[in-house]
């Protein structure tokens, strides 16, 4: 049942972004944003962690918003799996490289 949920998982959020069910740019923060902040399931954390990485690497900031950057830095110190926390560094790494390495608005934008 575990490995069927992860692709049943994959397969919704490739045909909402692939679709346009939902508009690409608000896919991150809307959807994976939301999963990041509310979901118990720790596998589902991380699916989520990978798509929003690969929403900040094909549109830039605006692929997460200030929701998913704030909820991916929160979920970091959360997190107990090192997937987990793995993935959520990956995607804290992705989002520094868009802002070219400046930490210090890294550190404004979260509060």
């Amino acid at each position: 049942a575990k490995g069927r949920f992860k692709e049943l998982f994959d397969e919704v959020l490739e045909t909402m972004s692939s679709m346009s069910v939902i508009a690409v740019k608000c896919f991150g923060s809307v959807v994976c944003a939301a999963v990041i902040e509310k979901s118990s399931q720790p596998k589902a954390r991380v699916m989520a962690y990978n798509h929003c990485m690969r929403c900040v690497e094909n549109i830039g900031l605006n692929g997460i918003g200030k929701r998913g950057l704030l909820m991916t830095t929160k979920r970091v110190s959360e997190e107990s799996l090192p997937e987990n926390k793995a993935a959520a560094l990956n995607l804290i790494m992705v989002i520094l490289s868009k802002m070219n390495g400046d930490i210090d608005r890294l550190a404004r934008m979260c509060g």
